[in-house]
């Protein structure tokens, strides 16, 4: 996932910079062209127009004469934009709102019609069948295909933008840099209402993986009763579920199992699954492993703590065993991915190796989900690794070393 938090900063800086936006989709159609077919800006224009005319052209800085745009879109073989064209994309972004609101199917055959179209609509259209599919890998390729364009978005079509962009990184285990993103939503008062309940939804989700107690305190209840009263009733459920998986980590077993029972809204595996996390975390690693069984492997986030569970344990020939069944292609839990990784490298690692990978990945927190609860696993597992290989200087400095990280994650932006 090479989409980050800094590179979405960069276009909305730009965005505030220049003031416009793409009123029609010529320009992007003609830039689009042209790079994919390798030409430059003096070679496009030759026997047409000026090399500064097609530069304007194509960054929406002029609309263009339509016996220019007729030869333009002629060469390149791309349509001119119409009324038509323009009800048929705000109707793929209408339905994408629908989507992230009411958590319900979506419907492909909404966005077809305009996957062929070499214009940004087209680029949109593509980049947000590749989030719904949750092809991170296509999203990400299609994102910096958009790149050109992205600046002069509207405003509308840019919050939602951000908003996919966040989830995307939300899935990858970057919660500070999806919560950063999230305050580039343009303050507009020609958005839906949606977009803001979007917004606060993505932000409280990061706080909660972030243990933002501040955000939680100012804006967790009154945003439960917003969606409440507006009968966003998938978003009321996911967030509820959310909340009580961070207090699973600081609950007593008796009051929390309590809670999960009273709780309506939750099914009977939700249930199971915060019963699980709240044993691990008040240290009841039997209960955890009888509790779970010989289904581990029916939900990744139960997979993690299993893992995590037998390590604590000591249990190295049943992680060798569960580590050589596992389906490593299903996994696309980073949270998972990454505990995977760890018991890899403790098992199968020489000395050597395992010391590169503590000093260089877990001091550093590289290529690792922004998940509080992780890194402290992460944490106190690297101090006792250096303390084995008798690394003790380096053992006292893991916490000075993460503490710093954890605290900026915590705190808000």
């Amino acid at each position: 996932m090479k989409i980050t938090s800094t590179i979405y900063r960069r276009h909305f800086l730009k965005r505030q910079d220049s003031g416009m936006t793409e009123d029609q989709t010529i320009g992007s159609a003609l830039r689009y062209a042209r790079v994919m077919m390798g030409l430059t800006l003096e070679e496009a224009a030759e026997g047409i127009c000026s090399v500064s005319y097609l530069s304007k052209l194509e960054t929406s800085k002029i609309k263009g004469s339509k016996k220019l745009l007729d030869q333009l879109t002629e060469r390149f073989k791309v349509r001119q934009s119409s009324s038509e064209n323009r009800y048929q994309f705000e109707t793929v972004l209408n339905h994408l709102l629908d989507y992230l609101l009411m958590h319900e199917p979506f419907n492909d055959q909404v966005v077809e019609p305009l996957l062929s179209y070499t214009d940004y609509q087209g680029l949109m259209c593509q980049l947000i069948l590749a989030f719904i599919n949750q092809d991170d890998s296509m999203f990400s390729k299609l994102f910096f295909e958009m790149d050109f364009v992205i600046s002069t978005l509207k405003d509308y079509e840019f919050a939602l933008l951000t908003s996919v962009v966040a989830q995307v990184l939300y899935r990858h285990g970057k919660y500070q840099q999806a919560y950063e993103v999230m305050t580039f939503i343009p303050k507009s008062f020609d958005l839906p209402y949606g977009i803001s309940i979007i917004q606060k939804h993505i932000q409280l989700s990061c706080a909660l993986k972030l243990n933002r107690t501040i955000d939680l305190i100012n804006n967790y209840h009154d945003y439960l009763n917003e969606l409440a009263r507006m009968h966003f009733m998938a978003l009321y459920k996911d967030m509820r579920f959310k909340f009580l998986e961070y207090e699973a980590c600081y609950q007593k077993e008796e009051r929390a199992i309590r809670t999960y029972a009273s709780e309506r809204e939750l099914d009977a595996f939700d249930k199971t699954y915060l019963s699980i996390k709240t044993l691990y975390y008040n240290g009841q690693y039997s209960q955890v492993l009888q509790m779970i069984g010989k289904d581990y492997h029916k939900h990744q986030g139960i997979f993690a703590i299993y893992l995590m569970t037998l390590d604590l344990l000591n249990e190295k020939n049943k992680i060798k065993e569960v580590l050589t069944l596992c389906d490593r292609k299903h996994i696309n839990c980073t949270y998972a991915q990454s505990i995977i990784k760890h018991l890899e490298m403790k098992l199968y690692g020489t000395k050597e190796e395992i010391l590169k990978y503590l000093r260089n990945d877990i001091m550093y927190l590289k290529k690792f989900p922004e998940d509080i609860m992780l890194i402290e696993y992460l944490m106190l597992d690297c101090q006792k690794l250096f303390e084995l290989y008798q690394y003790y200087k380096e053992a006292n400095q893991v916490i000075h070393q993460m503490m710093p990280m954890i605290f900026n994650l915590r705190k808000a932006i």
